[in-house]
């Protein structure tokens, strides 16, 4: 007897362990995490801004045919909401949404910072395209030789200035902007080159509007400083000239967020502005001071608006209910703990382990498992999903999620795992030798 007692001494440590895994990784791993991501396409870009299509940004050119991916993600620990149950839970709530959305604030960061760049590339092409094409026309119409844009066009590419050459010299002056240790002096160099290489071409075509059309060094020189003066006023620099990209893509959202309000306001007067117009204002806007967190701010307040203002009671009820089940799950497996130590020097030191295998892993289902099985069946639309909800309804829900893909994953995972891992121990092992034991205790009374 006393062997099987041992032998049941070094499973109820097993069954300790488990039980201090399951209970553990509670306080150690997120309650509750949902990891998302969204692609973003050119179609949505453009709705989000207002943008009509017959405007002059290229959306897919912004963001790619492939659209940008958004990786969003925020996590629930269990001291929040236990918590709850000795404090008021509407303001910890509260708090807890403040700080959710401050998380998604930061990783939203990262996302707009890339579709500004591609903004300011787009719009930048755009703007020095239309420069030239109008200093072109401005050369002619002195001469008294009006062109119309198509001709204007045609001499343009005759010249050299085609499409592939303004994109090349445009990211040549971006990568300059965003380059390391970019100042206001080394942009207005790259700038002043990219000018003189297109009065150069000027003066070397065979129009003889164009001769003399070549920068001399006098004008190269006066060319500099005005350009350095006029990029010192838009672009965020310091004292030293240092140019911050960061605050400038900042600036250049928050003029393009604030131009969408305003012409959503005067929509109903059918006023609207161009958004290469929109971009170009935010250039010529006075630098606020530390726009990205203005930005911040700003998509902050976004979010928060699209929350409901009872949110915080209603989830303040529903996470107190989840606290009295947490609770309730710790006591599945504590149970265990409890009932080897009070049997300890019993003869029969075995104990039963059905109720964590029964109750202790149902915080999975409700965070991980069904949430999961949700997604699942929304985006492989099973027929008898079809026929209880209707054609129609599956494929607006299918349409609605086919960019988006989430993840959930909890602590409770733990508590699954101990919870699977103790039915296939009870079944094979545990369970046979508790039955040898009492056996082996009855034949020697």
């Amino acid at each position: 007897m006393q062997a099987k007692r041992f032998i049941v001494f070094i499973c109820n440590i097993l069954i300790t362990i488990a039980c201090a895994l399951s209970i553990g990784a509670y306080f150690v791993l997120p309650l509750w995490k949902v990891e998302l991501t969204y692609n973003v396409n050119a179609q949505m870009l453009q709705e989000l801004v207002g943008a009509e299509s017959d405007e002059e940004m290229d959306f897919e050119e912004i963001l790619g045919e492939e659209g940008v991916t958004l990786s969003l993600g925020f996590e629930i620990q269990t001291k929040d909401v236990l918590s709850l149950l000795n404090s008021d839970p509407t303001v910890a709530v509260s708090n807890l949404i403040d700080g959710t959305v401050d998380k998604i604030v930061e990783q939203l960061s990262g996302t707009l910072n890339e579709i500004a760049q591609g903004v300011v590339s787009q719009v930048s092409k755009e703007m020095v395209k239309q420069s030239v094409k109008q200093s072109v026309a401005d050369i002619f119409a002195d001469s008294g030789n009006q062109k119309s844009d198509q001709e204007l066009q045609a001499i343009l590419n005759e010249v050299g200035f085609s499409d592939e050459y303004i994109e090349n010299k445009t990211d040549e002056l971006l990568d300059s902007m965003y380059a390391d240790g970019a100042t206001v002096g080394s942009v207005a160099d790259k700038v002043t080159e990219i000018v003189e290489d297109v009065y150069q071409k000027l003066d070397n075509s065979d129009y003889a509007e164009f001769d003399g059309a070549a920068l001399s060094p006098e004008d190269k020189e006066q060319l500099n400083e005005d350009i350095q003066e006029v990029l010192a006023s838009i672009l965020c620099a310091d004292e030293d000239g240092n140019i911050n990209m960061d605050d400038m893509t900042a600036q250049l959202l928050l003029e393009l967020l604030n131009s969408q309000n305003t012409a959503a306001v005067d929509q109903a007067s059918e006023m609207r502005v161009g958004y290469a117009q929109r971009v170009q204002s935010a250039y010529a806007a006075e630098p606020q001071e530390d726009a990205n967190e203005q930005l911040k701010q700003q998509v902050r307040d976004a979010i928060k608006q699209q929350i409901p203002e009872d949110a915080a009671q209603g989830i303040a009820q529903g996470m107190k209910y989840v606290s009295y089940a947490l609770l309730f799950t710790f006591f599945t497996w504590a149970y265990l703990v409890i009932k080897i130590v009070f049997k300890f020097f019993s003869k029969d030191n075995s104990i039963k382990v059905k109720l964590p295998i029964l109750l202790g892993w149902l915080p999975f289902l409700v965070l991980q498992g069904i949430p999961t099985l949700v997604m699942w069946l929304f985006k492989s639309s099973p027929a008898f999903l079809t026929d209880v909800l209707g054609a129609e309804t599956v494929a607006q829900i299918t349409a609605a999620l086919n960019p988006l893909s989430v993840t959930f994953s909890s602590a409770a995972v733990v508590s699954f795992a101990a919870a699977a891992a103790l039915a296939v121990f009870v079944l094979f092992f545990y369970g046979g030798m508790r039955k040898s034991l009492k056996r082996t205790i009855r034949e020697e009374r």
